[in-house]
């Protein structure tokens, strides 16, 4: 199953989030929808609404503090007949208790052309200044963790696994996880703009420069001579800046360090070639 996070800095917001995920159309065949009010004392919307509000006291006021995480769990199109409202309804109860079951949350499936569920999780445990936030690799965790319960007790649905398929390709130590999330955020960029984003512009003129560079020097050289600015920490270069944005070598998969040196190399070898052929040609002219 998809897992998509978004998150909500506006105290207000919960309300705005509460209202859509209630107010959303089903199929008329699909009769009775469930709702999940947890951690919640009376099981509707004006109430889920006020003790959101209630619980925003736990939240220490500063810049980019986080009030809401609106978070979908959504299924392949061929898994749909195995999607029962009565499968949906512990699924979501299984998710709840696995991303943390001191949550003040709602929840309540969309029943349309794909299946999915809408959670709305305050950013605080209930009643307690505990914070709901995950790293990438706390979360990812739990995304593969509700992908284990599914296929224990649903192993009919067999089309929507994202994060156990394939496992021993999966992303292992934090810096792969965080790669791997960010890949996903840029290739959701470029299906939405339906067109390069800047990383893209910037990686293609990254190679580029590598290709034509026998050293360091030469190499931000290039760099400089396509407009890209390069980015200095402590007097060492990690990397370029382009249109306010830094980009690290290292997060871009390049290591221009060695790509130069290898292309040094190359330079040196190819050069002695010259040389020996040269040597080779004139033993031959004064046979």
């Amino acid at each position: 199953m998809f897992v998509k996070n978004l998150t909500a800095k506006n105290k207000g917001y919960a309300a705005n989030v509460i209202d859509y995920i209630q107010n959303s159309k089903h199929k008329e065949s699909e009769g009775h929808v469930w709702e999940i009010y947890h951690n919640i004392s009376t099981p509707d919307t004006q109430t889920a609404k006020h003790e959101f509000a209630q619980n925003n006291r736990f939240i220490r006021k500063a810049k980019n503090s986080v009030y809401v995480y609106h978070e979908v769990v959504a299924f392949h199109p061929k898994d749909t007949p195995h999607l029962s409202m009565d499968v949906l309804h512990q699924i979501a109860q299984a998710y709840i208790r696995i991303r943390n079951p001191n949550a003040l949350c709602f929840a309540k499936p969309h029943i349309n052309d794909s299946m999915h569920i809408h959670f709305c999780f305050h950013s605080r445990e209930y009643n307690s200044k505990k914070s709901l936030r995950m790293d990438n690799t706390q979360y990812l965790r739990v995304r593969q963790e509700i992908e284990r319960w599914q296929m224990q007790h649903f192993p009919q649905i067999q089309h929507s696994f994202v994060y156990l398929k394939g496992l021993e390709k999966q992303p292992k130590t934090p810096e792969e996880i965080n790669q791997h999330f960010q890949k996903h955020k840029e290739h959701q960029l470029r299906k939405r703009t339906k067109a390069p984003i800047n990383k893209d512009t910037v990686r293609a003129k990254i190679n580029q420069c590598l290709q034509q560079s026998k050293d360091s020097k030469t190499f931000y050289a290039l760099l400089q001579q396509e407009g890209l600015e390069l980015y200095r920490r402590n007097g060492k270069i990690y990397g370029i800046k382009y249109k306010k944005h830094c980009y690290r070598f290292s997060t871009m998969g390049f290591d221009p360090e060695r790509k130069t040196k290898v292309n040094q190399r190359i330079h040196e070898l190819e050069t002695l070639h010259l040389e020996l052929e040269e040597i080779s040609k004139n033993k031959s002219i004064n046979l």
